[in-house]
This record gives structure tokens, sequence and C-alpha cells, in this order.
């Protein structure tokens, strides 16, 4: 028997063709250089006179300056699902129509909406979407402007002071500042930073960035109920990602709830495991254990330890192989998926586990409710290497 907690989300497929991305850099961009003022000098011992040349000096990185210059290239994003619920969090843009954000928080959104602080906004769509490195490419057909970002951490120490960007329980644009923790801490086979700088929920898919503007880092996961351990996907793993811009390759499920025919068992029942699996990985844990759950479950376990069990999760590669009738208010359902987690959170303390189970659902007034959860054989199961 399983949490049933561990359920998680589907995912949207979309078009993988290459784009031009103007995000990548292996060191720090260049800071102006400014000339100090000297007078001459002469001696005049000798008929000749010597001048000393003009010194000159580079400009040391300013974080307040850097905020000035690249604020107007960071968005907050708020995600539609199909269930209608939403999710909200960070972007930053990386080319002439591109923006980066987390996967987590755009997952399978239906609408996808980047805003600034002035007001501006606009409307996005999905390039390219790798749910296990966490990180989501977004086009804007048409009018993107501001600050465009380059990425690395060649020369990066730990102790290094940095900042992130990002619209924390979607306030204005905030910037908190902090050092690197860790340099290369894996989550899985996702190369991560740690950092101490505060990251809130709605950082999530913000820069982490050094003083001269450059980004290290995309804002992830962070372990709650702790101080100061906050990770953020590499640079490394970053520029992987838009070389390669992964489509997503999993079923779109889509608004199906809106025109479903309630005879239709297998559609009612899938539907409502992409509401519950979408409400997760968009960080609404809460919604999904008062609406999904049935009571006997809801009894039998805390609210917010359900929040906290799932807190770092990001589930992909959904599939729901068959559904079928017990009883007039009880149904069955076989499903699989992948959970990425924090090892504090994973099965024998794994970060990547491959399940299969059977589900018990029973009917309510508000639809189907998750009343139990049985591993099949060989599940659960650590993700090949």
């Amino acid at each position: 028997m399983v949490t049933t907690a561990l359920l998680l989300a589907a995912c949207s497929a979309a078009d993988g063709a290459d784009v031009d991305v103007a995000v990548a850099t292996s060191s720090p961009p260049t800071v102006p250089e400014t000339v100090a003022p000297t007078s001459s000098t002469s001696t005049t011992t000798e008929p000749s006179t010597t001048t000393t040349e003009p010194t000159t000096t580079t400009a040391p990185p300013n974080f307040a300056d850097t905020y000035e210059l690249a604020a107007s290239g960071v968005f907050r994003v708020d995600a539609t699902f199909c269930s209608g619920f939403g999710s909200q969090g960070t972007a930053f843009r990386v080319g002439e129509d591109l923006v980066l954000s987390a996967a987590h928080v755009t997952s399978d959104a239906d609408i996808a909406a980047l805003s600034r602080d002035d007001g501006t906004r606009f409307d996005a769509d999905v390039v390219a979407i790798d749910y296990l490195a966490d990180l989501v490419l977004l086009r804007v057909a048409d009018g993107l402007d501001g600050h465009v970002f380059e990425v690395g951490d060649d020369g990066i120490r730990v102790g290094d002071e940095v900042a992130a960007l990002g619209h924390p329980s979607g306030l204005p644009l905030t910037f908190t500042s902090g050092r690197l923790s860790r340099i290369g801490a894996f989550s899985g086979d996702i190369r991560n930073h740690q950092t101490d700088t505060p990251i809130n929920p709605g950082n999530s898919g913000g820069p982490l960035i050094d003083e001269s503007g450059r980004v290290l880092g995309v804002a992830s996961w962070k372990l709650f109920d702790t101080e100061g351990l906050s990770f953020v996907v590499a640079a490394d793993e970053i520029l992987e990602f838009v070389s390669e811009q992964p489509a997503a390759d999993l079923e779109f499920v889509g608004c199906r709830q809106f025109e479903l025919d309630p005879t239709d068992l297998l559609a009612v029942v899938e539907t409502r495991f992409v509401e519950y699996f979408d409400l997760i990985n968009a960080g609404r844990e809460g919604d999904a254990f008062d609406g999904y759950l049935s009571q006997r479950l809801t009894d039998v376990q805390s609210r917010e330890q359900f929040v906290l069990d799932h807190s770092t999760t990001i589930i992909s590669n959904l599939e729901v192989w068959s559904v079928w009738e017990i009883d007039e208010d009880t149904a069955g359902a076989l499903v699989a998926f992948r959970s990425e987690q924090s090892a504090e959170f994973g099965f024998e303390g794994q970060t990547c586990t491959d399940w299969s189970l059977s589900y018990r659902l029973v009917a309510s007034d508000i639809g189907w409710l998750i009343d139990s959860a049985t591993n099949e054989p060989g599940s659960p199961a650590a993700c090949p290497a």
C-alpha cells in the first residue's frame, strides 16, 4: 500500500521545432571600463619632461545597478489549467521572443500569461518542456521586450554573493540576496546549486544571478520547515535544455471535462486524475487534498503532512491504462507515472521512482474521489540509470 498522495500530473504535447535563443555565455558579461582622470606630472632635472599615463580601473559590479538593468526582463507567470485551477511563478527573457521558467509552474496549462508590474501583458505558448529538469521554454508571438539574460556559471565558488528575482506569493517583482551554499548538488540526474537566498512559492522559474546579472540557475525547489535550503537548476542544465529543446512526449488530455459524456467512465475518471495531478504539480497540494481524496483518507492523514510530503514532487510519464466499474458508486483505475522528489520524501530515499498503482475510487457530489492505492507487481521501482 502506498500513500495516495503520490499521484501526480499529465503533461501537454509541445512543438519541438528549433528556434534561435540568445542564451549562452561561459563567462560573466564585461563590465564597462571607466577612466580615472589623472594630472600630468613632470621633472625638471633634465630638459625633457616625463608624463604619467592615464590609468584605467574596472568598475565593480553592483547589485542595485544590475537590478535596474535586468528588472524589465523578469515576468510574473500565471498559468490556467483545464481544471479551472491556476498556478503562479516567475519567468525571464532569454531570446528575442523566448522566456524561460520552471516546468512545474506551467505543467500542462491551457493558458500561460506573462506580466510585468507596469501592467504589460503577453500571452505565451510552450516551445519545449523537460519535467525531469523542471524547465520550460515559452514563446511570445509578438511584442516581447525587456532585458535579455545571459546564462553561465563558469568560475563560481561557494560563498559567492547571489540574488534571486521573482514574484514570491504573487507580489510585485522582488529582489532577495544570499550566497551560494553548494555547487553541483544533484537531484536525481539533474545538477542543481544550493543557496541560502530566500526563495518562496512564486519565485519558481525565476533567475538566480551574480552581481554582473549572469544567470547561474533557475529557482526550482526548496526544503520546507528548514532555513536557507533552496535549490536552482544549474546553468549547464539550462544551456543543454535550450540547445536540445525537448518536446513533451505525452498525450495532452486537454480540456475535455467541459465536453465529457457522463456515461464515458474512462474519460470521466481520466480527466479527474488529470485535474488532481495538475494541482500537485502546480504546488496546490492543499487543494488536491481537499477536493480529490475521500473522507476515509483525509481522516487518517493531516492536510499539513500531505502538503509537506509532496512539496518537492514533480510528476511525468502519466498513463491511465484502464478504468473499470466495480459498482454504481465505486470504480477502479490502473495508473502509471514517474515521480521526481527530494530524497527525504522518496521511497527508500529515491529521487526518481517509477510507479504502477491500482486505485479505488468512490463517487461523490463533486466527482470521483481517490479512496486507496495499491502497488502493482514491480512497483515502486527506481528509475533506470
